[in-house]
């Protein structure tokens, strides 16, 4: 109970931070797609315009970028000449671009960079058919200079042995029905880069890798974080859900929203475990509607902003295991449209998406932390 406690003490913060309008850090900026308002409503920085963005590059200090390709498989093949990218990011807008190729030894150095004002290399490296991607620090025109390091894997067409590390479940009632944000965060130990399992027989088949099952009745999914759009992301009609992109070793995290309709008498909100999976935490927006548990434990209440959130948890889920929540209809007393409307206000998944990357990571550490005691002691 005391770990929730302290993961409910990190959302809180979130809560703060919605409440105000403020905007949450460490958004990752898509190649070549300007910002825009995220699905509840938190406005995101405007992207230059063209002529002022011409303006600014003309001006521009020169800046040098070293990129490294770092071969992340014990033994693996040497990485040598390889396809590099890099793209320079300014509140989430490409501003530059440019693509070179690796030396024999894993090395290129991005000379005469336009540094116009304070941004973010983005580096891209394709190794083995598959491509790494990496993060600088910032360069402005003031310190124009970096190095940035990517690491790289071969690859491997043996499932690894992949679990889910941590899946969080928000769930809160709104007037077109029961609104569910996951987050996702699997784990995968191999010290190579999983290709996937071929959907056919085809010369170049889709891959599915990660997957991940929804409720049968959920509707309009939205993929937030972690994929690389619907045209590596299948759907099927039973709900499963699968990513169509390789699986590197260490963590990846996903995130996703979808909708289960009001049922008559009550809305489940049930999942599976697509690979044996250490913990699960769902939270739920109290609006006083009874709560039937299917696979999981009652861990308390806190109040959060302006909302009371029930929360629960499940632990060492095998492959398979259907847990969640079965919803009961609002109480008499309860007004659907008020609690809509409550509950749109405190923009629940724009705070906790903000900040659910400490979010997993602080939650992943405590809530492994006593079983790691257990096993040294």
């Amino acid at each position: 109970m005391k770990r929730l406690l302290l993961v409910s003490a990190i959302i809180t913060s979130c809560f703060a931070a919605a409440t105000l309008g403020q905007i949450a850090p460490g958004a990752n900026p898509d190649a070549g797609a300007p910002p825009a308002a995220d699905p509840a409503g938190a406005v995101q920085p405007t992207p230059l315009d063209e002529a002022a963005l011409r303006e600014r590059m003309a001006q521009a200090a020169i800046g040098r970028v070293a990129v490294r390709a770092v071969q992340g498989t014990p033994y693996g093949s040497e990485v040598g000449v390889a396809p590099v990218e890099i793209l320079l990011v300014h509140r989430g807008q490409v501003v530059h671009s440019e693509q070179a190729e690796l030396d024999e030894h894993g090395v290129v150095v991005f000379e005469n960079l336009p540094v116009a004002m304070e941004v973010t290399p983005v580096v891209q490296v394709g190794f083995s058919g598959v491509h790494y991607q990496n993060t600088g620090t910032a360069i402005s025109p003031t310190s124009p200079e970096t190095t940035v390091e990517v690491t790289v894997y071969d690859t491997t067409e043996e499932r690894p042995g992949w679990h889910v590390a941590m899946r969080h479940v928000q769930i809160e009632r709104s007037a077109e029905g029961i609104l569910v944000h996951e987050t996702v965060i699997t784990n995968n130990p191999g010290q190579s880069t999983w290709l996937g399992t071929p959907v056919d027989d085809s010369p170049e088949p889709k891959r599915d890798a990660a997957q991940f099952r929804l409720p049968k009745t959920a509707s309009q999914v939205q993929l937030v974080g972690g994929f690389h759009g619907w045209c590596c992301t299948r759907l099927d009609p039973d709900g499963l859900l699968s990513v169509q992109m390789p699986m590197m070793p260490g963590r990846s995290q996903f995130t996703f929203m979808y909708l289960v309709p009001n049922a008559q008498d009550a809305s489940e909100v049930l999942v599976s475990a697509p690979a044996p999976t250490d913990n699960m935490v769902a939270f739920f927006v109290d609006d006083g509607s009874e709560v039937e548990l299917k696979g999981m434990t009652d861990a308390g209440s806190e109040p959060m902003g302006q909302v009371n959130v029930r929360m629960f948890q499940a632990e060492a889920m095998e492959p398979g295991q259907l847990v969640g929540l079965s919803i009961g209809q609002l109480p008499a007393s309860a007004d659907l449209a008020s609690v809509s409307q409550r509950n749109s206000q405190i923009k629940l998944f724009a705070a906790i998406g903000g900040g659910i990357v400490l979010l997993a990571g602080v939650a992943a550490i405590f809530l492994k932390a006593p079983r790691q005691a257990q096993a040294t002691n």
